[in-house]
């Protein structure tokens, strides 16, 4: 799935998991997205001649473009990792219930009988 300009995407992990916002820029060789609102930084700007008043300024940095995903696209993936979930965890009750559990169970049990004493 290709992320493009101007797509609404969800950030799933960091600092800002959960936040929606637009791409703004790709850097496609670097791997990374520019998202609005996410993983803001404070640059100083020094007043010059094009700038005329300098200060504190907060701008978007980017993000590993495997941090986000499509918003459209995030509802289907919540789907399908609760549904992965419940299946993980059927197979372990299933394997714990399992003929050859209950098998070494009872070994373990046996092995406890009395032994008799040795002769002197």
């Amino acid at each position: 799935m290709k992320i493009k300009k101007d797509d609404i995407v969800l950030v799933n992990t960091g600092e800002y998991k959960g936040k929606k916002g637009k791409v703004l820029q790709i850097l496609p060789k670097q791997d990374k997205v520019v998202v609005e609102g996410v993983n803001l930084r404070t640059h100083f700007v020094k007043a010059s001649s094009s700038t005329a008043e300098g200060g504190l300024i907060k701008r978007e940095s980017p993000i590993h473009i495997s941090n986000v995903i499509l918003a459209s696209a995030s509802k289907t993936s919540a789907a399908k990792n609760s549904s992965t979930k419940k299946k993980s965890k059927s197979t372990v009750s299933a394997a714990k219930t399992s003929p050859a559990a209950k098998k070494k169970s009872t070994t373990k049990k046996t092995s406890k009988t009395k032994t008799k004493p040795k002769a002197k």
